[in-house]
C-alpha cells in the first residue's frame, strides 16, 4: 500500500494500493508512520509521490458506503490532520503529482512545500459538481494556497485546472514530462535538503502559516457539526440561516456543537449510498 525509502537525507514516500490510492484510515495510518520516522531520522527533505496512474483517489469509498458515523468522521479528520501535518511538517515536502488531484488528494496537494506536476496532473475540488458543500477546513486550506480567482472558481464552480492554468491558479509549482515527475521531484528534494536551514524553515513556515493552519483546525472541529447538519433529503430546501460565529480552541478539546435546523436530514454520508462519488456536506 505504500512504500518508503531512505536516500541520504531524502525520504521518498510512495503510495500505492494497486487501485486508486484511496485515502483509506489504513492509508492514512501509514502515510503517518512514514512521516513519523522521516522526522526521528531527521530527514532534510520527504518526497510525497503517487503511483503511475494517479497521485492519489481521494476517500475510501467503501468506509462511506458503510455508513459508520464515527469510522467516516475519523477518516475525515485523519485525512485533514494530515493536510495540517505536511503544512507544518519540520524538513521540506516535495510532492510528485503523478496524475490527477481530485478531492481530498488536491488539498494534500496544496499542503506541499513544492509541486511537482504534469499534464496529466488534474487539479480539482470537485464537491460542488456533485452535489455537496465543500468543509471549512477544505475552504481554508484553498484560501491559503490560490489566487484569489482560482479559489472563487474551484469552490463555486469545482473547474479542473491543467498545465499552466494550474501553475497560474496556484495547485502546482511547475509541470515537465508523466514520466520525470518523480525524478524532478528528487531534484527538488535535493537542492532543498543542501541549502534551507531546517531551524528557519520550520520557523518561517510557522509564521506563514499560522493562521492558515489554526483555521484549518477550526474547521476539523466543525466535522460533526457540518455531518449533523447533513444535506435535506430530495425534494426538501436547505435552510439559510446563519451560523453566526464560533468561538474554538484549537487543539485536542473539540467544540460543542449545537442540534442541527433542519427538520428533514440525514448524515451526509448516507447519500453516498444513492451515488458513490457524493459527499454530501451543507450547513442548516
Amino acid at each position: 500500500m505504500l512504500e518508503c525509502d531512505v536516500d541520504g537525507a531524502i525520504a521518498t514516500v510512495t503510495l500505492d494500493d494497486g487501485k486508486a490510492n484511496a485515502l483509506s484510515p489504513v492509508m492514512q495510518r501509514e502515510i503517518n508512520y512514514a512521516l513519523d520516522l522521516a522526522e526521528q531520522q531527521e530527514m532534510r527533505a520527504v518526497v510525497l509521490a503517487g503511483n503511475d496512474r494517479l497521485f492519489c483517489g481521494g476517500f475510501d469509498l467503501g468506509v462511506l458506503a458503510a455508513a459508520d458515523q464515527q469510522a467516516t468522521l475519523d477518516m475525515l479528520r485523519g485525512g485533514f490532520r494530515l493536510s495540517v501535518r505536511l503544512l507544518m511538517f519540520p524538513s521540506p515536502v516535495i510532492i510528485a503529482a503523478t496524475g490527477p488531484a481530485i478531492a481530498i488528494s488536491s488539498f494534500l496537494l496544496l499542503s506541499g512545500d513544492h509541486r511537482v506536476g504534469s499534464a496529466r496532473t488534474r487539479c480539482q475540488a470537485k464537491e460542488v459538481a456533485t452535489g455537496m458543500t465543500l468543509p471549512m477546513s477544505a475552504v481554508e486550506i484553498m484560501r491559503m494556497r490560490l489566487t484569489p480567482p482560482a479559489f472563487h472558481r474551484g469552490i463555486a464552480m469545482a473547474c479542473r485546472f491543467v498545465g499552466d492554468a494550474a501553475i497560474a491558479g496556484g495547485w502546482l509549482d511547475e509541470i515537465i514530462e508523466p514520466s520525470d515527475v518523480v525524478s524532478r521531484a528528487h531534484e527538488e528534494a535535493e537542492t532543498a535538503a543542501a541549502t534551507v536551514n531546517l531551524e528557519a524553515h520550520l520557523a518561517s513556515k510557522v509564521k506563514a502559516r499560522g493562521g492558515a493552519v489554526e483555521a484549518i483546525l477550526r474547521g476539523i472541529d466543525r466535522l460533526a457539526r457540518e455531518s449533523r447538519a447533513g444535506n435535506v433529503v430530495a425534494g426538501c430546501r436547505t435552510s439559510r440561516r446563519s451560523h453566526g460565529s464560533l468561538l474554538l480552541r484549537v487543539g485536542c478539546r473539540r467544540a460543542r456543537a449545537p442540534a442541527a435546523s433542519c427538520r428533514s436530514v440525514r448524515p451526509w454520508w448516507e447519500n453516498s449510498l444513492r451515488q458513490v462519488n457524493h459527499l454530501w456536506i451543507s450547513y442548516c
